[in-house]
C-alpha cells in the first residue's frame, strides 16, 4: 500500500456469520467513492479461499489484502482509518470495542449486542446486515468526512473507557456485592 492510503479493516474469523462476503461485495462501491482505499481482512477460517475468489471475481483483489492470523492485532487496528464488523449475528463484538478503545471510527452491523456498544451516529455507524450498499455508503462517509470520523472515534474511545474498562467493571461488581450485602441483612427489630 502506498503511504497515506486510506485503510479499512475487519478483524475476525473468516466464517459465514462474520459477514465478510457482504463487505467484499461492498468494496467496489467503496472504491468508486474512495479509489485509493485498501481493505485489510485479518484472520483465518473456512471462508478464506471463497473470499479471495470473490475479490478476484469483483476485480478488487488488488485492493483487498488478506493478512491471515496476526499476533499484532492492536498495532494493525491502530493503523486503520475505519474498523468494520459486518457480522450477520454477534453476541458482543470484541474487535469493535478494541477499535473504539484506540479511537478508531467504526461501522458495524445492527445485530445482537453490537447496538449496546455502538450508538448510531454517536459512537459509530450502524448498518443493516447482509446489505452491501448501506455498508459501502457508511465506509465512504467515514473515509471522506474526517471531522465526523474523528468525532465518532473520540466518542467511542470515551464510551469504552467509561463502560468497559477494568475500573468500570470492578466498580460494577463492587456495587453488586453491596446490593447483595444489603439484601442479606436481617430485618430491624423494634
Amino acid at each position: 500500500m502506498p503511504p497515506g492510503s486510506p485503510i479499512v479493516g475487519v478483524v475476525g474469523r473468516l466464517e459465514p456469520e462474520k459477514g465478510h462476503r457482504t463487505l467484499i461485495e461492498a468494496w467496489p462501491r467503496v472504491l468508486a467513492g474512495v479509489p485509493a482505499a485498501y481493505l485489510l481482512v485479518v484472520g483465518e477460517g473456512s471462508r478464506m479461499d471463497a473470499l479471495r475468489q470473490q475479490a478476484r471475481d469483483l476485480a478488487v483483489a488488488d485492493r483487498v489484502i488478506f493478512t491471515g492470523r496476526r499476533d499484532d492485532v492492536p498495532a494493525v487496528t491502530a493503523a486503520l482509518d475505519v474498523a468494520i464488523l459486518p457480522s450477520y449475528r454477534e453476541a458482543q463484538g470484541l474487535t469493535i470495542l478494541e477499535a473504539m478503545a484506540l479511537s478508531r471510527p467504526v461501522v458495524a452491523s445492527n445485530v445482537g449486542g453490537i447496538p449496546e456498544m455502538v450508538e448510531d451516529g454517536v459512537t459509530g455507524l450502524l448498518v443493516p446486515p447482509h446489505q452491501p450498499g448501506p455498508l459501502a455508503d457508511a465506509i465512504v462517509r467515514l473515509l471522506t468526512d474526517h471531522p465526523l470520523a474523528d468525532t465518532l472515534g473520540r466518542a467511542g474511545h470515551d464510551l469504552v473507557h467509561e463502560r468497559f474498562s477494568v475500573e468500570a467493571m470492578v466498580h460494577a461488581i463492587c456495587e453488586l456485592y453491596e446490593e447483595a450485602r444489603l439484601l442479606d441483612r436481617p430485618p430491624a427489630t423494634a
